[in-house]
């Protein structure tokens, strides 16, 4: 007589191809196993990820800023084709209007940057009564040691003594890899512009009219978005820029064209941004004003700047675009900083946002766009808004 053994709990035992059993505990260990082999190969490629992206930064920089460039003249260009402009001669004024936008400003940064060295000794004066100031109120609250004295020629001693020179020359070898990195990034241009326009037609030929169709309308949705987001910031710094530069020129600030030009640029950098475009022009008014006050009310006006337009006209006009998670914009800032320095810094959100919208438009990959998003903050907003928590 046969005698039946009853299974262990949990353990529906299933045939597989030859015939065996396989148990359900198996089948979570197999799982378990596979998900921790990718999770190490996914590790594993984003290691070779960044080794090879810094090691290829001389060229995947400039390609990078084509990019972006190219998102944004080609709402212009698509304006100019409407208008009945040859495609072609569309492209080369757009391209054309941009770097000649371009070519102005390092001019003009250049003409601010050459003027440095000639207000060096005015800077060293106002330097020298404040810190007589601080001197005497740091002996009035024994703050110092006697016989010890807060003095410009000390606080000068401790720098370099080639440190203004070595800045003026770093600021021409920088304006000459510019100048390199302009040619190269009009080249990516040109060729980025042209692939998309033969874009459409290989991906018929390759997959046929319906599922090239929804290829296509996938990418142009990621492309809309990232546009829209691209302009948008672009947009909103240079209102920023041309809003602070109007101030920073009105209380007769140097290089404030220089300074606005900087808050164009600091604007990309979310949280740590807005602060340095404000700290860098206030340091340089209190060392050419004579009076603390006007250097006070100068920041004051540029905090205010960049609070209404960073706290409520960014919010609303970029929307649901940005939605990133603000523990990745920060990891984002320290490893874009890490692999491509300050343009690291500025290329970090869009890169994020880009591949954010890029995973959403993909059920497979639609998880990991929710979990680089601030989703639950923002739902749970708008739950609050409708009093249903």
């Amino acid at each position: 007589m046969n005698e039946s053994h009853p299974k262990d709990a949990g353990q529906s035992d299933r045939p597989d191809e030859e015939g065996s059993f396989v148990s359900e505990r198996d089948l979570r260990e197999i799982k378990g196993s596979l998900r921790i082999i990718a999770v190490t190969c996914i590790a594993l490629l984003l290691v070779l990820f960044a080794v090879a992206f810094r090691a290829l930064a001389p060229m995947l920089k400039p390609l990078a800023v084509s990019v972006v460039f190219c998102y944004l003249i080609y709402p212009s260009i698509s304006f100019l084709v409407r208008h009945r402009i040859p495609r072609l001669l569309a492209y080369a004024m757009g391209a054309g209007g941009l770097f000649t936008l371009l070519y102005i400003i390092g001019q003009l940064i250049a003409l601010n940057v050459a003027r440095f060295s000639s207000n060096i000794g005015d800077y060293r004066e106002n330097l020298s009564s404040y810190l007589v100031t601080i001197d005497a109120v740091a002996r009035r609250y024994r703050l110092i040691l006697p016989g010890e004295e807060l003095s410009t020629d000390k606080i000068m001693s401790t720098l370099p003594d080639d440190l203004f020179a070595r800045l003026l020359g770093g600021s021409t070898t920088f304006a000459f890899d510019f100048v390199g990195n302009l040619l190269i990034i009009v080249l990516f241009m040109v060729f980025i512009l042209l692939e998309t326009e033969r874009l459409e037609e290989r991906v018929r030929l390759a997959y046929g009219p319906e599922q090239a169709l929804r290829i296509l309308g996938v990418v142009e949705n990621i492309n809309k978005h990232v546009q829209r987001y691209l302009v948008i910031k672009v947009l909103l710094s240079f209102v920023t820029a041309v809003v602070a530069t109007a101030i920073m020129g009105a209380f007769g600030l140097h290089f404030y064209f220089l300074l606005g030009t900087s808050v164009f640029f600091f604007n990309f950098i979310p949280y740590f941004g807005s602060i340095f475009a404000t700290i860098i022009p206030t340091v340089l008014a209190l060392l050419q004003f004579s009076s603390p006050g006007d250097a006070l009310w100068l920041a004051l006006l540029l905090t205010g700047v960049q609070f209404f337009i960073g706290n409520l006209l960014d919010p609303q006009l970029l929307g649901r675009n940005l939605n990133l998670s603000p523990v990745l914009i920060l990891v984002a800032l320290a490893f874009w900083a890490w692999l491509w320095g300050v343009l690291g810094m500025v290329l970090a959100v869009p890169i994020m946002v880009t591949i954010r919208i890029a995973l959403e438009h993909f059920p497979e990959t639609r998880p990991y766009a929710i979990l680089m998003s601030n989703m639950v903050v923002e739902h749970s907003e708008k739950a609050e808004a409708r009093g249903e928590m």
